[in-house]
């Protein structure tokens, strides 16, 4: 099989792409403001020392690597790239608003492993959803 030239390649639908890249960014952004503001909020919310933030950061690294390397082959069976983007926001949604309103620092491990398991629906979703609409793909 020959690759394309550039000049052969279709053009991108913009329509179906930009919506997906609006998702995709929002997501990081969220993701992103978590991890940065985490470090300020326990703190001053809970009075806890930067070195219970680092293991609480922690509990994110290791829920990403057993949600993304071993869980999400499961729910990948049940969903499309359509569905886990929905999956992803709702569960990102109800982590930002359950954390937001947590008072109990012991609730917080818990909450924290939300935020992975919706990042990592949304980035492997979008990340397929724009490999399948990408010129040339087939």
């Amino acid at each position: 099989m020959h690759e394309m030239d550039r000049a052969d390649l279709p053009p991108v639908d913009f329509k179906k792409v930009f919506p997906i890249y609006i998702v995709s960014f929002l997501a990081t952004f969220g993701f992103s403001a978590m991890q940065s503001t985490f470090g300020m909020i326990i703190p001053d919310r809970f009075h806890m020392s930067a070195e219970v933030v680092g293991y609480l950061m922690g509990v994110v690294g290791v829920g990403s690597v057993i949600y993304q390397g071993f869980l999400i082959k499961f729910v990948r069976r049940v969903l499309l790239e359509k569905g886990m983007i929905m999956f992803g926001l709702s569960i990102m949604c109800i982590a930002f608003a359950v954390f937001g309103a947590n008072p109990y620092f012991l609730a917080v491990p818990f909450i924290q492993l939300f935020f992975p398991i919706g990042f990592g629906s949304l980035n492997v979703s979008t990340s397929a959803l724009l490999s399948k609409l990408a010129p040339g793909h087939t």
